[in-house]
């Protein structure tokens, strides 16, 4: 099957070496300590179908560090034969031992240029013996919220991130390149910190943005 994402990765490894349990790892964890990790394999739970952190932002498992054991692999094949492919909802409805993470910036994921420079701010405050200073007016922190399909579609209820979008359509842009969804902006109406906004209302440090796509009701 095509377009299954790093799931397919875990389906190949699985089927090339069904014995042996599987610690999948993503390439964009630049935060990721020998800490948690020794405390992922010290906690592996050999008896249960994988073990994973719970995410310090939304409280659901987090796929891509974790470790997935030999129980899994005819549990996570029939969840893709039946035309599943999010690894998050495949682990929450599974037998999976969830781990509290002992850093909880450690799994921040990096996607963009602004979130891969404010990385790299955090990593080297310093730079020529001067604190490194946050462009003005461009990189943000942000909470987005999820519902309906965006959720389903995004894996998760909610995440803070760092964004360089000016608007709620910029990040809406930015986070349908990492996400796989299928509703356009027009299909959607936006609220920035409880209050319904307009796509091009000027973002701002801090906010919390949600998406809410039309809900069907009887």
């Amino acid at each position: 099957q095509e377009n299954l994402g790093p799931i397919a990765g875990l389906l190949a490894a699985q089927a090339q070496h069904p014995e042996v349990a599987w610690l999948v790892l993503a390439c964009d964890l630049p935060l990721l300590d020998e800490t948690t990790l020794a405390h992922l394999l010290e906690s592996r739970a050999p008896e249960r179908a994988a073990t994973a952190y719970r995410s310090s932002h939304d409280g659901e498992p987090e796929p891509l560090c974790a470790i997935y054991e030999p129980a899994s692999r005819e549990a996570l094949a029939a969840y893709v034969a039946a035309g599943r492919q999010c690894p998050r909802r495949f682990l929450t409805e599974s037998d999976t031992l969830l781990l509290d993470e002992p850093n909880p910036r450690a799994l921040d994921n990096v996607n963009t240029p602004q979130e891969y420079g404010s990385v790299m701010s955090l990593m080297n405050p310093q730079s020529s013996g001067a604190p490194r200073q946050q462009p003005s007016g461009e990189v943000k922190r942000l909470t987005v919220q999820y519902y309906a399909l965006l959720r389903e579609q995004a894996g998760r209820r909610e995440e803070a991130l760092v964004s360089g979008a000016r608007t709620p359509r910029e990040l809406y842009a930015e986070l349908s390149r990492r996400y796989p969804f299928s509703l356009g902006p027009e299909m959607l109406r936006v609220a920035i910190n409880s209050e319904f906004g307009d796509w091009s209302t000027p973002l701002a440090d801090g906010d919390a943005v949600v998406f809410i796509p039309p809900v069907a009701g009887g």
